[in-house]
């Protein structure tokens, strides 16, 4: 799997975070996603689960921190010889298909049902391109997701109409 879809502790965490999601289904979560989905995970985190899930919380501390209490936050990290989490270039799609991921194998929910246009226009766009529609697919395939029509009819986002209504499920 592409490293840029792997899920990283500040994916984890941000959705532990937006789901949440209780501490023990969390701490269920992590081992699930350590043993059944390992190969998900970014490469420094699939070889030791105390690692992963130290990582995962040490996101977790930073979002939730206030900025006044980050620096004090990273000179402890620092001292305890830790690592900061690494916040990289960000992509939107990706990280919006990840959470999809991650809600749909986590929540209890068996789709996201969603409008092509809701999806472009949350995004910024209001048409879609070739270039913009291979970055969605190139995310939903990777990630194991599948767009369907009503009656649970695989679909191809960038042949339906813009306000066909879709439902993103598992593959």
């Amino acid at each position: 799997m592409n490293e840029q879809y792997c899920f990283t502790p500040d994916d984890i965490a941000l959705f532990l975070l937006l789901s949440e999601m209780p501490l023990r289904d969390g701490n269920e979560m992590l081992d699930d996603l350590f043993h059944a989905h390992n190969m998900e995970l970014i490469p420094a985190y699939r070889q030791s689960f105390r690692l992963f899930r130290e990582a995962v919380r040490v996101s977790s501390a930073m979002i939730t921190l206030e900025d006044h209490d980050y620096a004090e936050a990273e000179l402890i990290i620092h001292e305890l010889n830790l690592s900061m989490p690494e916040w990289g270039e960000y992509d939107d799609f990706t990280s919006y298909f990840k959470f999809t991921r991650l809600s749909l194998l986590y929540s209890g929910i068996e789709y996201r049902r969603l409008k092509l246009r809701t999806l472009l226009k949350v995004f910024g766009y209001r048409r879609r391109s070739e270039q913009l529609m291979q970055k969605i697919h190139a995310a939903m395939d990777t990630l194991q997701l599948q767009a369907y029509l009503k009656g649970h009819v695989p679909c191809d986002l960038s042949e339906i109409q813009i306000d066909q209504m879709v439902m993103i499920r598992l593959i």
